[in-house]
């Protein structure tokens, strides 16, 4: 108990090295790591945990021409809406994303699955993620599966008589608005950049590590990890901006928006801004995704924008 309550400690204090919290997350996901929204509870079902809600509005989302970093593909910068939502403050971890894997009604059940999430399921090998730690963030995850996940957990969280709210994917807007508030700046912590405050090129890890453990680094919307460790899956098609939201058909065919950057990326490369997209079949190393909880009014609102026609990408 007492060398629990010390890894707990070493891996919230911002005054321990990047090196020692990272080790003391490892050694957490040895003896299990007991942070919630990190593992699961006794039915097996993973327990999430959210920020606060957010209240629905609008932001300036992208870059500014004034960001010597800025990529064409996040410019320009433009006013971008959103409904109420809250965000998973980690990333979904292995042992979560197991869960959904092992269920009987998880993975293997056609109900969670897009249509062609279905035909590439078929194809592809079940995810293995071999001795991976518990509590590191889930990757070679397709956006496929990323999004099954989303609709399986909501099952499980939400019953039908209480179908007020719905997991899914967030989409762009949604995770920029986590990770950077209102006020624009170019990092979830500010606009000066901190190597002890993400797991990136210059932090000393060179590799993925536990979720949560870089306290400094939490966004406006107090969610760790927002930037740094591994890219994350949006639910939104690859498009210029500015963003439209019928890009949010989840049967669109085309290309996925990924977000956050990644554990070997430098300053530039972690910036909230920062976008990059990869075809929705593609598992990587360094792809995660989290999850977002919406009002179902908000989600029917979102789905009937993409009754306009949305091009599906060559």
């Amino acid at each position: 108990m007492q060398e629990l309550k010390a890894l707990l400690k070493t891996v919230k204090d911002d005054r321990c090295s990047v090196l020692d919290r990272a080790m003391a997350g490892l050694a957490l996901a040895k003896v299990g790591d007991p942070r919630p929204g990190v593992g699961i509870d006794e039915n097996r079902v993973p327990q999430l945990a959210w920020s606060n809600w957010i209240s629905g509005g609008t932001f300036l989302m992208g870059s500014s021409g004034d960001d010597p970093n800025a990529l064409e593909n996040e410019m320009p910068q433009h006013t971008a809406r959103f409904h109420e939502f809250r965000i998973g403050l980690y990333p979904v971890t292995n042992l979560q994303f197991r869960m959904f894997v092992e269920a009987t009604e998880g993975w293997a059940d056609d109900r969670w699955w897009t249509t062609d999430g279905l035909a590439w399921r078929h194809e592809a090998a079940v995810w293995q993620q071999g001795e991976a730690p518990d509590n590191f963030p889930c990757v070679q995850v397709s956006w496929y599966a990323a999004a099954a996940f989303a609709n399986w957990i909501s099952s499980r969280l939400f019953a039908p008589a209480n179908r007020r709210w719905m997991v899914r994917l967030p989409t762009e807007p949604e995770w920029e608005r986590a990770a950077r508030g209102t006020d624009g700046r170019l990092y979830p912590w500010g606009n000066d950049f901190d190597a002890n405050r993400c797991n990136m090129r210059d932090s000393g890890i060179g590799s993925l590590c536990s979720v949560g453990i870089f306290p400094q680094g939490r966004s406006p919307a107090r969610a760790f990890d927002m930037v740094g460790g591994t890219w994350e899956w949006c639910a939104s098609l690859s498009r210029p901006y500015p963003y439209d939201a019928r890009t949010e058909d989840p049967d669109a065919g085309g290309s996925r928006v990924i977000r956050g950057g990644s554990f070997n990326r430098d300053p530039s490369g972690v910036r909230c801004a920062v976008r990059r997209e990869d075809p929705p079949h593609h598992v990587g190393g360094s792809v995660s995704f989290r999850v977002v909880c919406v009002p179902t009014s908000a989600q029917r609102d979102v789905l009937s924008l993409t009754r306009s026609p949305c091009p599906r990408a060559v």
